[in-house]
């Protein structure tokens, strides 16, 4: 399950109002759109313990299909970290379903991330038309050792180490509770 923010949604060419309601899960991923140097970039964030990856430059065609972008881009980053695969579950891009946001908790820390990922790339003095993979694994660095309230201060990075934190102290009950 994939909760789009509204930035996302449109460009998909998915209406908000023709979407099924699902209720809030930790298993859940939300992704959202920035931007960097007037290019979209998305910013993928998992609900339950936020492990966040960033894609820089995306094309609107690859807005439209979600799936395949958003479970290369996850499975590379946790190899990357090396770390299984199937760390937040099963990745099927054929599988994909795309809901609204439900959880202002989710998408507190991912404007915090966004902020996050600004940082780093102004710091590096990076731009979008020369930004390489070192420079997206510096983001993706940042953004894994980052802390957050909605995580009790554990990265999210430790929090793939051990499952059962993330799904016991991740509240699903509902949005902004």
């Amino acid at each position: 399950m994939v909760r789009a923010t509204a930035k996302i949604l449109s460009p998909a060419g998915l209406e908000p109002s023709s979407l099924a309601h699902v209720p809030p899960s930790p298993s859940h991923r939300c992704v959202n759109q920035i931007w960097h140097a007037r290019r979209k970039c998305l910013l993928i964030t998992h609900a339950g313990t936020l492990y966040s990856v960033f894609v820089p430059a995306v094309r609107a065609s690859q807005i439209r299909s979600l799936g395949p972008l958003l479970v290369s881009t996850i499975r590379a980053s946790l190899r990357a970290e090396a770390l299984a695969t199937d760390t937040l579950g099963e990745l099927d891009p054929d599988a994909v379903t795309i809901t609204t946001t439900a959880d202002r908790r989710v998408l507190g820390a991912m404007n915090d991330h966004a902020l996050l990922v600004r940082h780093v790339l102004a710091d590096r003095g990076i731009r979008a038309e020369t930004m390489d993979s070192d420079d997206v694994g510096a983001v993706h660095h940042a953004l894994h050792r980052t802390i957050n309230s909605a995580t009790k201060y554990t990265p999210p990075i430790e929090m793939l180490a051990n499952p059962r934190s993330w799904l016991s102290t991740t509240r699903t009950d509902g949005p902004g509770r």
